[in-house]
């Protein structure tokens, strides 16, 4: 899981009843869109920007948070009205800088491309390319995958033609030829030189990817972006979720282009709205907020039909727990109270990249409110359950500073699968709720109980929206029996990491 985003100015060419306050250059919005989508990953950051003017591409990248990345000087060197930027969650690839996003290309025209997502036949796919098109990689990441895959069918497929311009149609052609290859999901933003600027979403849409645009006196941006924070947070408008399969360019002069490259039926990841996305986005037209307020209220029925103990407090876990608390609380007219306070400054223990580093975050990130723990019958609101690290600290936490018992409540059914799509769980061994009932889990987190939404909950929640649950149900919208060597590689590549640390 990643963030993107992908800035374009134009001269403005739609009439404007108001003049909004100017936006920045491309660089500075692309960064201050980023800040939005930190969540979405921490460890690493890169933008590549392009000038017109010049004719070159412009880049910075460095690991860490963004707010770090950057100088003031990086913005006024990273020119042009073009730009696009990245924050890194790794899955696939290494921590090191060189696979840093966005990827770069020369051959044909220019091409810089970042995505968020996962490449479930990124192995093999890699092997397909070196072998069969004679492209050596100078990463580990998919992102390059993608690139090199777009360039070459454009480089193969018109040949004859690369001496003249870039078009839309040489685009599409090429893109529909990287789809048939690509098995996974992949949110692409990206721009090729005097082109454009472009996104790309999967097949089934997997990831999203949003379209905003603000209209001032003498140019439009417009902006793709993963979430609509990123979006509102600038003052623009969201025009539309990108479709399935759905291919846009939009051009230096303002040219809004758009082709279906491959689309089939939606399937939404469900764990975009109960953990990975900002509670304030909306996505796919339902409000991630909402779609939590309404697990919570579908979590006290579950509560209510199976618990075997009364409850003196619900307390969350912050902070993707809290709204769903909240509604929990007010179903089973119990108090609200925050138990549990989070450090800011540390990382989300979930999305670090060993296991290691998640225990230790999760030893540092939360601080206890003694006072609203001790003797207290503690019904725990969380997320969901994975590994089962974090719980099983969080619960011996609570017990430790006096808590009488304590119960946890997921708003997530039991994660007994894999995922392929770029949640880093790609190994079923390590799923806690793969193994154990729900009774042995809790005897293993050191809980009282353990309470569960079903999957007739997660569709309830969103509305009917067309949902990926291959990590709850083991049935996944693409066809996976050739790849199921990268939950073996992956696997070995993490026991390698863990070794290292």
């Amino acid at each position: 899981m990643c963030g993107v985003a992908g800035v374009i100015q134009v001269p403005s060419t739609l009439a404007v009843c108001e003049i909004a306050a100017p936006l920045s250059s491309a660089s500075l919005v692309a960064y201050q869109a980023l800040l939005m989508l930190q969540h979405r990953g921490q460890d690493g950051v890169g933008m590549v920007s392009y000038d017109q003017e010049c004719g070159r591409f412009f880049e910075k990248k460095k690991l860490g948070l963004i707010a770090q990345a950057f100088e003031r000087d990086d913005f006024e060197r990273l020119s042009g009205a073009m730009a696009l930027a990245h924050t890194r969650y790794a899955t696939v690839g290494g921590d090191g800088m060189r696979d840093l996003q966005p990827m770069l290309a020369g051959v044909p025209f220019g091409v810089t491309l970042a995505h968020n997502g996962n490449l479930a036949n990124f192995f093999e796919l890699a092997d397909e390319i070196q072998s069969k098109y004679k492209i050596k990689f100078l990463t580990h990441n998919d992102a390059e995958v993608l690139l090199q895959l777009f360039c070459y069918f454009m480089s193969s497929t018109h040949q004859g033609k690369l001496t003249g311009n870039f078009s839309f149609e040489m685009a599409v052609s090429s893109m529909k030829q990287v789809v048939q290859h690509a098995n996974g999901s992949y949110s692409v933003v990206g721009i090729v030189a005097e082109g454009g600027l472009f996104a790309l979403r999967d097949p089934h849409g997997i990831r999203p990817l949003l379209l905003g645009r603000k209209v001032e006196d003498n140019r439009t941006t417009y902006l793709f972006a993963s979430e609509s924070s990123a979006i509102q947070f600038l003052g623009m408008e969201v025009i539309k979720n990108l479709a399935p399969g759905e291919f846009m360019l939009i051009t230096p002069d303002g040219q809004i282009m758009s082709a279906d490259v491959g689309g089939k039926e939606a399937a939404h990841c469900m764990f975009e709205w109960v953990y990975f996305a900002g509670a304030e986005s909306v996505l796919e037209g339902q409000c991630v907020y909402s779609a939590r307020l309404e697990l919570g209220r579908r979590l006290a029925k579950q509560v209510t039909k199976r618990s075997t103990d009364s409850f003196d407090v619900v307390m969350p876990v912050p902070d993707t727990g809290r709204t769903a608390a909240g509604a929990l609380a007010e179903c089973l007219k119990i108090p609200y109270r925050e138990g549990l306070l989070k450090n800011r400054y540390v990382q989300r223990s979930f999305i670090l990249n060993g296991q290691s580093k998640r225990e230790l975050a999760v030893g540092l990130k939360l601080i206890p409110i003694v006072s609203e723990i001790k003797g207290k019958r503690i019904l725990l609101v969380d997320d969901s359950i994975v590994r089962g690290t974090t719980s099983k600290k969080i619960v011996n936490l609570l017990k430790m500073h006096g808590a009488k018992s304590v119960s946890l409540a997921l708003t997530c059914p039991p994660i007994k699968h894999p995922c392929f799509y770029g949640i880093d769980f790609p190994v079923q061994g390590d799923l806690l709720m793969a193994n154990l009932s729900e009774s042995e889990a809790a005897r293993w987190i050191g809980a009282d109980e353990v309470f569960f939404t079903e999957c007739s909950d997660i569709d309830g929640a969103m509305n009917g929206l067309k949902l990926c649950k291959g990590c709850l149900t083991g049935e996944y919208p693409t066809n996976l029996k050739k790849c199921r060597s990268f939950a073996l590689q992956r696997g070995r590549v993490r026991e390698a990491e863990e070794k290292r640390v």
